[in-house]
């Protein structure tokens, strides 16, 4: 596995209200997961023994009621964002509601991407048919453009407000639970971002709010989840796959 990459401890300021851990005697950790479809995130504790109790952060605003499951318990909340004149921005499941432009998958636009692959997927949602082709994804990625542009906006500028959103919904979710903040960061990256990549969503977490960021590739991410919960008598081997919303 390759070594996780650790970005320079920062510690920005705080929205209005949360809770800093500096006198917490026990240990935590927020787990961020930003997905092509949905992000998540769980929060992590230690207990007196040393385990940690792991707690979903859910109750997002606009969540449906899914196969009997009650809205505030889903744990997870749509990577989209959607933006109007203003502009004024909706993140996860009310960008859905409104009609404005709309954008999914932010991860794919981050900055210095420059890969077919990668930016077509951050396209906003529309109708392109079955099989994109190279005049079908120059002419979306042109409207793309032209659409941030009417804005005065980049893509930076929409990546921000969905971590802002995000962090502003875990320190709302801690304080309706009496949990304080935790003081650490522990956020996955595709495998395929180079260095640039991955400092700057480090920086652009830590300047959302979210304290202590370290990073972690995704796939190991997923791999040592499925392995601290599976007990293999040696030499025995595992292949995982991490099937996510992009594959």
């Amino acid at each position: 596995m390759r070594t996780r990459t650790k970005l320079p401890s920062r510690r920005p300021e705080t929205t209005p209200g949360s809770i800093r851990n500096e006198d917490r005697p026990q240990a935590s950790v927020v787990g961020f997961d930003w997905g092509s479809t949905f992000f998540a995130m769980v929060m992590g504790t230690k207990t007196g023994d040393g385990s940690m109790k792991c707690h979903a952060v859910n109750n997002y605003d606009g969540a449906p009621v899914i196969f009997g499951c009650r809205a505030k318990d889903i744990c997870e909340v749509p990577s989209l964002i959607s933006v109007s004149r203003g502009p004024n921005f909706k993140t996860g499941y009310n960008a859905r509601t409104v009609r404005a432009m709309q954008m999914s998958n932010l991860k794919s636009m981050m900055p210095y991407i420059t890969d077919k692959m990668s930016v077509e997927l951050g396209l906003p949602i529309t109708e392109l048919g079955p099989q994109i082709t190279d005049e079908t994804f120059a002419q979306s990625r042109t409207q793309l453009m032209e659409g941030l542009r009417e804005f005065n906006l980049a893509a930076e500028d929409l990546i921000m407000e969905v971590l802002k959103y995000l962090h502003y919904h875990l320190v709302t979710w801690c304080g309706e639970r009496q949990l304080n903040v935790p003081p650490k960061t522990m956020a996955s990256h595709p495998v395929y971002w180079n260095a640039e990549n991955i400092i700057k969503y480090g920086e652009m977490l830590e300047a959302a709010g979210f304290q202590n960021v370290d990073m972690v590739n995704e796939g190991e991410a997923a791999a040592n989840t499925v392995l601290a919960s599976l007990s293999m008598p040696e030499p025995e081997k595992l292949l995982f796959c991490d099937l996510g919303g992009e594959t």
